[in-house]
């Protein structure tokens, strides 16, 4: 799912289901809250969030937000490492240059 053929069309798709989810979640939170007595934190980019009501909001935030990318970056080269069936014993290195490269 967080491949660039899937992830690259994300956006386009949360344009038109982004309102389902937010009453959703939104009804799911009261019903939570009110009938069991829950806590509820929702995680999630703040262009949806934002409009999930919740008596108890707060927001995350980064001073570097490059390491998003990197993380990121990082995630699809261990991905990519696992799909390989990773690397003998000496050719790990070798193997994770091949995959940053494959990736550019």
């Amino acid at each position: 799912m967080k491949g660039p053929l899937v992830s690259g069309k994300i956006p386009s798709i949360a344009k038109h289901t982004q309102g389902e989810v937010v009453k959703f979640v939104s009804s799911a939170i009261t019903e939570l809250t009110t009938a069991a007595g829950i806590d509820v934190i929702v995680e999630g980019r703040s262009e949806t969030v934002d409009y999930i009501a919740s008596p108890a909001r707060f927001s995350l935030v980064m001073d570097d937000a490059s390491v998003i990318g990197a993380r990121r970056a990082a995630q699809r080269v261990a991905g990519e490492f696992g799909k390989r069936g990773g690397g003998e014993e000496g050719d790990v290195q070798k193997v994770l240059e091949e995959i940053v490269k494959d990736l550019k």
